[in-house]
């Protein structure tokens, strides 16, 4: 009752007999992915630029589209000066560009007024660490 339950099956071998009995067969494999968080991995690779992240990365250095994005946003205020939202919406592709910026989860922006936001040198900074993929993010 148990193997059934479980999905998997029992076989008993009797090398005296010579003999091989069935006692249970196996169930039907069913996937347990969730298609919830299937759909946000393809999403986030999808969005992903190249492969920035190196094997054996810990948790805190890991490139992800978010922080890719946010990159996108520094870069567009860095070569332009103070910007409303909408225009660094337009300028680096990417549409949430006024929440990301108003979220500062990084530190990169201030916002001038409402709506208004430039770099900060924090920001500055992260430009410099992640020039390389800049260069190839703006490529195309």
């Amino acid at each position: 009752m148990l193997c059934r339950r479980l999905g998997i099956g029992l076989i008993t071998v009797c090398l005296d007999e010579h003999l091989v009995k069935v006692i249970c067969e196996p169930g039907v494999f069913k996937s347990k992915i969730i298609k919830s968080r299937k759909t946000k991995l393809i999403e986030e690779f999808e969005a992903l630029h190249g492969d920035p992240n190196k094997g054996g990365m810990i948790s805190s250095g890991v490139m992800t589209a978010y922080r890719q994005a946010a990159l996108r946003c520094a870069k567009v205020l860095n070569d332009n000066g103070p910007l409303k939202a909408s225009q660094v919406a337009n300028k680096s592709s990417y549409l949430k560009a006024r929440n990301l910026m108003a979220a500062n989860y990084y530190g990169w922006f201030e916002r001038i007024s409402r709506g208004v936001y430039d770099i900060s040198e924090v920001g500055k900074d992260a430009l410099l660490e992640h020039a390389d993929l800049l260069n190839s993010m703006f490529k195309e």
